[in-house]
């Protein structure tokens, strides 16, 4: 009988160690988390940030929003797949010390619908006291929201029996900066399944077909929460006299005007509602060939994301938002 009630209790507590364990060594929290924790270690480190520009975004903004790393002025968050919530959460969370002069913030149009995000992997830094800092920090409790979808992926690669497949790759491509990390997996796997007879335009076709079947239930509408993320971040930024600006990166017209453009005109509206400044580059490009993009939602950096950086830039420093730069006329 005390047999059974020391396995019972062994194993009671050494549950929430095997699954602390099983999330700090998934790849998509140390994928995130790591990024996410390098990115503050960067910021805290930074100089006369009351100068600089803070962009902030997922892969799309990375692609789009590339100055010189000579350039000094702007300093990059990127984590790849970050929703609006996340965006919150970072502005909410900037260390005090790091009064920026401008933030950038990146807008696709599925975030007309908001993804409600818990974004527990940013609670320790807003933490004010050392022990709900420690709490916030244990991997179980800070990957919460990441859970189910690591479960979820960890069993499509159990039942992945190809010796060449999407879970090798997307473990290879932990560091990918320049697109998005599960595209750049499915393609890789795709390339790998010996698809690699499609020419240019049957490959940005089925880019574009994959995308719009991830972006369609999130561009049905606008949602309430929408115009309340984008009042948040507003209001924090004039608390802390910062200039915040939203733009949204170019995507293959092919998936544009499969999309709901009476959502997509309250997309910008809402923006103009709230009074962020921004820009659509949607509007400003609305005709780029697939040169110009790496698949349906990424901007090439030789083509497309040179002309979108060169024309944000401006967009910051010439402060043509105080005009609506919707109206301003089409450059290609």
């Amino acid at each position: 009988m005390w047999f059974r009630y020391i396995v019972f209790w062994v194993l009671t507590f050494s549950i929430p160690f095997m699954a602390n364990s099983y999330i700090e060594n998934s790849i998509m929290y140390r994928s995130k988390a790591g990024k996410i924790d390098f990115h503050y270690q960067q910021i805290n480190s930074l100089n006369d940030t009351h100068e600089k520009t803070l962009i902030i975004g997922n892969s799309y903004v990375n692609a789009s929003f590339r100055p010189q790393k000579s350039d000094k002025q702007f300093y990059k968050l990127i984590v790849s797949g970050m929703p609006l919530d996340d965006i919150v959460s970072i502005v909410e969370t900037l260390p005090p010390n790091t009064d920026f002069k401008n933030i950038v913030i990146g807008l696709g149009y599925n975030y007309a619908t908001p993804i409600v995000s818990r974004s527990y992997i940013y609670r320790q830094y807003s933490a004010d006291n050392e022990l709900s800092k420690l709490w916030w920090s244990i991997p179980l409790v800070r990957g919460n929201s990441l859970i189910s979808t690591s479960l979820k992926e960890d069993v499509k690669c159990l039942f992945e029996f190809k010796k060449a497949n999407r879970c090798d790759v997307r473990l290879n491509n932990i560091g990918l900066d320049n697109v998005d990390e599960d595209l750049a997996a499915e393609e890789a796997a795709d390339d790998l399944g010996n698809t690699l007879q499609y020419d240019e335009k049957e490959r940005m076709m089925r880019s574009v077909n994959r995308r719009f079947e991830q972006y369609v239930p999130y561009t049905l509408d606008i949602s309430k929460l929408f115009r309340a993320k984008l009042t948040r971040i507003k209001e924090i930024c004039a608390q802390r006299d910062i200039n915040i600006y939203a733009y949204t990166a170019p995507i293959v017209k092919d998936l544009r005007v499969r999309l709901n453009e009476d959502v997509l005109q309250r997309f910008r509206s809402t923006l103009e509602d709230v009074g962020i400044p921004y820009v659509d580059l949607n509007i400003i490009f609305p005709d780029w060939d697939h040169s110009y993009f790496h698949d349906a939602t990424h901007v090439t950096a030789e083509t497309g994301g040179l002309k979108t950086t060169e024309y944000l830039i401006d967009f910051i420093n010439d402060d043509i938002s105080k005009a609506n730069p919707n109206e301003y006329g089409i450059s290609n």
